[in-house]
């Protein structure tokens, strides 16, 4: 079943990437580089699946979801948090409103 996906990363081939192995899948991707633009996407469309990845250098993903639940508290939207590489410098928020984490 095709599901409609917002996908949130700054790295331009990260967001490819993934947008391509998505949509090999059957699925409608809507990629976006930065979270205010994919919040205003998020409004408009309300994607099945939302994919946001933890920091980004013009974007926030856990902030992404917090924004996401503080206009839809329903969980209509499944909200996974993408951590792509951690490090002790920038630890992974646990106290956001995502359902799950990715790795």
């Amino acid at each position: 079943m095709a599901m409609e996906i917002l996908l949130l990363d700054a790295d331009p081939r990260s967001r490819r990437q993934l947008r391509q192995q998505l949509a090999d899948d059957g699925h409608v991707v809507f990629g976006f580089a930065e979270s205010r633009p994919a919040l205003d996407h998020f409004l408009r469309v309300r994607p099945a699946v939302v994919i946001a990845e933890v920091a980004t250098p013009k974007s926030e993903g856990g902030e992404l979801c917090r924004q996401i639940r503080a206009v839809d508290p329903t969980p209509a939207s499944y909200l996974l948090l993408r951590v792509a590489e951690a490090s002790e410098a920038e630890p992974v928020p646990l106290s956001t409103d995502a359902d799950d984490f990715l790795a």
